[in-house]
């Protein structure tokens, strides 16, 4: 988290158009307002031909923005499909594509009371993966609480090869990663967390809310949309956050897997909580009372140390983390 001072003066709202962005293997159509999603194009892909992975002719993408002050409580949304909205688009203040040599970049600012969120997506030319980083500006007077950012897809990968708008859905790897891979052509695309701590992943039906829980479907076949979650507990006023996940692409749900865990590192860089530092025990000495210390928290929050012996433990609030432990 970094001090920021932000100030706009006598912006008005512009107007933008839609662009194409694309590199050997990703290709994204992007609306006026930075959803995937335009002119019947959305999220494609490089196999033989491009092929529209979501929802071709009508691509449905969301994104959804929620957070409170101490006197208001917002609520924005972004949708390829305005039908699907039914809140206010955060307003657009720039659109740039950032784009040099090998790198494609496309990046979306957002200015809303009190909150300026800008929306970063990269992807490397022979990539099947993409990184999609949030800013959060607690740009006003007030503390930003709660805030909620939610990024779902239609995922169709089927349908450009055998009509079929069906996905076989799953959250794997200890609830890090979502997939909807296509029951004929296996085809898959998975959303990945970078904080296992702050973020989680799901399928759903068409969840433009904020709060909506998300399914874990188990491998059923079905037609569902795919969602991304990150929730920061509280920005100080003229400071700022940064988060984000990763978007993959691969011939199977295996390879998808695996190449989430290969550009983890890379796709993640530089977002997510900073690790805790542990001294170790002092005196250091048997049948005392030792004590600990441990840098890297944030203030306020609760710190839980752990101990056994080898085996496998659950880290209490932190959802698919777990320690070398058999017993605490």
């Amino acid at each position: 988290m970094s001090t920021l001072v932000f100030l706009l003066l006598g912006w008005a709202q512009p107007v933008f158009a839609a662009q194409i962005v694309d590199g050997d293997v990703i290709r994204v159509s992007f609306s006026d307002n930075g959803a995937w999603g335009h002119d019947g194009q959305g999220l494609q892909v490089l196999s033989m031909d491009w092929r529209d992975i979501t929802w071709p002719g009508s691509p449905w993408n969301q994104i959804t923005i929620a957070y409170e002050t101490s006197s208001s409580s917002e609520v924005y949304g972004i949708n390829t499909d305005a039908a699907y909205v039914g809140m206010d688009a955060p307003p657009l203040i720039t659109e740039s594509d950032l784009s040099s040599g090998s790198t494609n970049q496309v990046s979306y600012l957002y200015v809303m009371p009190d909150l300026v969120l800008t929306m970063t997506q990269t992807w490397d030319d022979a990539d099947a993966f993409m990184s999609v980083r949030f800013n959060a500006v607690a740009s006003g007077s007030e503390d930003i609480s709660n805030l909620r950012v939610v990024h779902g897809v239609d995922a169709d990968p089927d349908y450009d090869v055998s009509f079929d708008f069906t996905t076989r859905n799953d959250t794997i790897a200890e609830g890090r990663l979502v997939i909807s891979e296509g029951p004929d052509t296996g085809g898959s695309l998975a959303y990945g967390v970078c904080d296992v701590v702050s973020q989680e992943v799901g399928h759903g039906s068409w969840i433009t809310d904020a709060d909506t829980e998300f399914r874990d479907d188990e491998g059923a076949i079905g037609d569902s949309t795919m969602h991304w979650r990150h929730v920061e507990r509280n920005i100080a006023s003229e400071t700022s956050v940064d988060f984000g996940f990763v978007v993959v692409w691969a011939e199977s749900s295996e390879d998808a897997e695996s190449l989430y865990d290969s550009s983890q590192e890379r796709a993640c860089a530089g977002v997510g909580p900073d690790p805790l530092e542990l001294t170790d025990p002092w005196p250091g000495e048997a049948d005392a009372v030792n004590a600990f210390d441990v840098s890297g928290a944030l203030p306020g929050e609760e710190v839980f140390l752990l101990y056994g012996r080898p085996g496998s433990t659950s880290v209490p609030g932190c959802t698919g983390v777990e320690l070398s432990l058999r017993r605490i």
